[in-house]
C-alpha cells in the first residue's frame, strides 16, 4: 500500500482543487438551465448544504482517524456488509474516472483536437493519471501545491478581464421562476461541487502530526463552491441566461468574450487550461481511491500493479458511458448527482447512526457490568 503521508495544507489545496474540478465548465449550464437566473440562489443554498456534507464526511472520519475511510465502513458495518460498501465506492469512483474521460475527449474533440481520434485523447489522459498515481499521493499533493497558483492566477485574470461586461439587469427579475427551480437548480451544484468529495475522504488518513479540524477541510470546500458561484454569476450577466442555459460550456464561452484591442481575443484556452488542471487532479483522487480501495478489499501487497491494467480497461468503459455529448449532459445533469446523494449522503449517515448505536451500546453494556 501507498505508505506516503501528506501535510494538512496539501489536503486543504486537494480538497479546493477537487471542489473545482470539471464543475468550472459543465456545472453553470446545468444549474443555470434549472433555475434561471436565480441561479446564483441555488449556489449560495449550496454553499450551506455543502457545509453540512463536509461535517458529515468529518464525522465520519473521525469514527477512527487511525483508519482510512474503507476500514472503518468495514468496523462498523461488519465484514460482508462493509465489502459491499468497499465495492460500491470503489465502482463509484471507476465510473466516475470513466465519465471524466469521456467528457474531456468529447470536450478537446469538439473545440481543439477536432480530427483526433477520441481513444487517443482518452488514452493520454489516463496515462498521466495512472504515471500520477503510481508515484504516490506525496507527489501528487506536492504537484496540487506547484499547480494551485496557476489555477487562481487564470480565475484571476477571467474574472477581471470580464468586468466591463458585466450586466446586472441579467440578474432580474429575481425569484421569478419560484422556489422549485432554485431547489432543483441545487442539487446539481450540490452534487458535483461537495458530495463528490466523498472520494477525497481516504486522503485524511494520510496526514501526517496534525490533527485534522473541521475548519480545515470545510474552509477549502467553501472556497471552492464561492468560486462556482461567481462563475456562475458571470455567466448569467455576461452571456445571459439563455445563451448560458443552452451551452454545454458556457465558461468557455466567457474566454471567447474576452477582447484586448484587435490582437489580443478569443482566450477561451485559458478557460481550457483551468479546466485541464483541476479536472486531472479530481480524476487522480478517483483513480487513487479505485486502486487503494481494490488493494484494501482484496489485501493485496502491491495494489499499483492494478494501475495500468484498470487505466487502460477504463478507455473502452468511458467510450460506452454515453452514445453522445448530449446524452453526456443528460446523464451527468439529470442522473448522476442521485448517485451522488446515494454514495456521499445515504451511506456515510447509516455508517455514522450504526456507529453511534454500537458506541451507546458498548457504553452502556460496561455500566452494566
Amino acid at each position: 500500500m501507498d505508505k506516503g503521508r501528506i501535510s494538512l495544507k496539501q489536503l486543504s489545496l486537494m480538497i479546493f482543487m477537487f471542489t473545482l474540478g470539471d464543475s468550472i465548465l459543465v456545472l453553470p449550464s446545468g444549474v443555470i438551465f434549472s433555475a434561471r437566473q436565480d441561479a446564483w440562489i441555488s449556489g449560495l443554498i449550496s454553499l450551506v448544504v455543502g457545509s453540512m456534507i463536509m461535517f458529515l464526511y468529518y464525522r465520519v472520519y473521525m469514527i477512527d482517524s487511525n483508519r482510512t475511510f474503507l476500514d472503518n465502513c468495514r468496523n462498523v458495518m461488519g465484514k460482508w456488509l462493509g465489502g459491499t460498501i468497499s465495492i460500491i465506492y470503489i465502482f463509484y469512483c471507476y465510473i466516475s474516472v470513466a465519465l471524466l474521460m469521456r467528457e474531456l475527449g468529447a470536450f478537446f474533440l469538439t473545440h481543439f483536437l477536432i480530427r483526433t481520434p477520441m481513444q487517443i485523447i482518452m488514452g493520454l489522459f489516463i496515462l498521466t493519471v495512472a504515471l500520477a498515481v503510481r508515484i504516490g499521493v506525496v507527489s501528487i499533493a506536492r504537484a496540487s501545491e506547484i499547480f494551485i497558483p496557476v489555477v487562481l492566477l487564470l480565475l484571476s485574470f477571467l474574472f477581471f478581464m470580464l468586468i466591463y461586461k458585466i450586466n446586472l439587469k441579467e440578474f432580474f427579475p429575481i425569484w421569478e421562476n419560484g422556489s422549485k427551480s432554485i431547489l432543483r437548480g441545487s442539487i446539481p451544484f450540490s452534487a458535483f461541487a461537495y458530495m463528490e468529495i466523498v472520494s477525497i475522504i481516504i486522503f485524511f488518513s494520510l496526514v501526517k502530526d496534525e490533527k485534522i479540524t473541521f475548519k480545515k477541510i470545510w474552509i477549502p470546500s467553501l472556497l471552492g463552491g464561492a468560486v462556482l458561484v461567481i462563475a456562475t454569476c458571470y455567466c448569467i450577466t455576461v452571456l445571459g441566461v439563455d445563451e448560458a442555459a443552452n451551452s454545454l460550456y458556457p465558461t468557455l464561452k466567457l474566454g471567447q468574450k474576452i477582447k484586448i484591442g484587435m490582437f489580443f481575443q478569443r482566450l477561451d484556452i485559458i478557460v481550457a487550461i483551468l479546466w485541464l488542471l483541476t479536472m486531472f487532479f479530481k480524476t487522480v483522487f478517483y483513480y487513487y481511491f479505485t486502486i487503494q480501495g481494490t488493494g484494501k478489499l482484496f489485501n493485496l501487497k502491491e495494489p499499483n500493479y492494478l494501475i495500468f491494467p484498470l487505466a487502460f480497461l477504463a478507455i473502452p468503459l468511458g467510450l460506452n458511458v454515453a452514445e453522445n455529448i448530449v446524452d453526456l449532459n443528460y446523464e451527468l445533469v439529470n442522473i448522476w448527482p442521485f448517485f451522488d446523494f446515494t454514495v456521499s449522503i445515504i451511506i456515510p449517515g447509516i455508517v455514522l447512526v450504526v456507529s453511534k448505536v454500537k458506541s451507546k451500546i458498548h457504553k452502556k453494556n460496561n455500566k452494566v457490568i
